[in-house]
């Protein structure tokens, strides 16, 4: 167990010995009246601490012990903030004796693969983090994804309504198992939990990266194939009706306007009694109010989450 968290933070300071020098002060994305920057500092105690999965006070006891390590507190404006520095002439290097990983094939795993390579090729180009949105833009445009169908783990750190726990994000963002390759950095929430905001990659071994363009295509090919589980239309539903119920908010319009939804939802829509035809035009049903609306969308979002979640845990089928 002493020699586990020894190597794991080892391996972060070789991971990250590129970008140790980094302090920068970076906005909140959702700033709030007590909170409007925070300091982004791959090296701070937090930060080896939260990656490491180790309290502070074990990173600090261990990192004393290391040769050429030393700990130095810094003002930054109203805040201390505590960094490891690195006194050596060579960079900090240690070699983990592990066998070469490989991916899952669930097409979480695949998701998190992309996230990665993506990851691996901007630090090719820049030795600094790469924001959160930057990766998750780079996979939804490359697969057409839509955010329905990306994990919790990550899309609650982007929308900062749910914000999953740290320690979930950093587990399950993982793309090898077993080990740390992907970093992540927090920012503060007024919400208690800290919101994801940066991401860096651990340099790969030979053989570790597949080319994007076939993860793509494994998770384009299954995601393209939900239309054919019963369950997908309630995500169908779902935008629909997200539609509808912004044109009543909006305009107090129950109308369904141009481009109608396809003949299946209409016939949905009908069948559950949310809208009606009256001349060849569809509306929202008679006795049907915002609120109500309201209530069998979220009905129709909780079973598309539930198809989400089963999708994202099924194995991927090899392009």
């Amino acid at each position: 167990m002493v020699a586990d968290t020894n190597s794991r933070i080892k391996k972060y300071l070789q991971d990250t010995f590129n970008i140790r020098n980094i302090m920068e002060e970076v906005p909140v994305r959702a700033p709030s009246s007590e909170l409007t920057t925070w300091i982004l500092a791959p090296w701070s105690l937090e930060s080896i601490s939260m990656n490491c999965r180790l309290p502070v006070k074990e990173v600090t006891r261990i990192l004393e012990s290391v040769p050429q390590v030393e700990i130095a507190t810094q003002d930054r404006g109203a805040n201390k903030i505590s960094v490891v520095r690195w006194l050596g002439s060579e960079p900090f290097s240690y070699q983990a004796v592990s066998s070469l990983p490989r991916p899952g094939r669930k097409i979480r795993d695949f998701i998190n693969l992309h996230i990665y390579n993506y990851l691996v090729g901007r630090t090719g180009t820049v030795s600094s983090p790469v924001k959160l949105e930057d990766a998750l833009f780079d996979l939804k445009n490359s697969v057409m994804l839509p955010d329905d169908f990306m994990p919790d783990y990550l899309m609650g750190n982007l929308e900062g309504e749910d914000i999953p726990p740290s320690d979930h994000v950093m587990e399950n963002l993982q793309p090898f198992s077993d080990r740390t390759d992907v970093y992540c950095y927090f920012e503060p929430s007024h919400k208690g939990s800290g919101s994801l905001a940066y991401l860096f990659a651990a340099s790969p071994e030979t053989g570790m990266v597949n080319d994007n363009k076939e993860i793509e295509k494994i998770i384009g090919d299954s995601f393209r194939s939900l239309p054919r589980d019963p369950d997908y239309e309630h995500f169908e539903l779902s935008r629909y009706m997200k539609t509808i119920l912004f044109n009543i908010q909006r305009y107090s319009s129950g109308e369904l306007r141009r481009p109608l939804p396809p003949p299946h939802i209409i016939e949905s829509m009908k069948r559950k009694g949310i809208i009606a035809e009256t001349n060849g035009k569809y509306s929202v049903s008679e006795g049907i109010s915002a609120e109500h609306l309201e209530g069998m969308l979220e009905t129709e979002k909780k079973a598309a989450k539930a198809l989400s979640a089963r999708w994202l845990e099924s194995m991927a089928e090899p392009a």
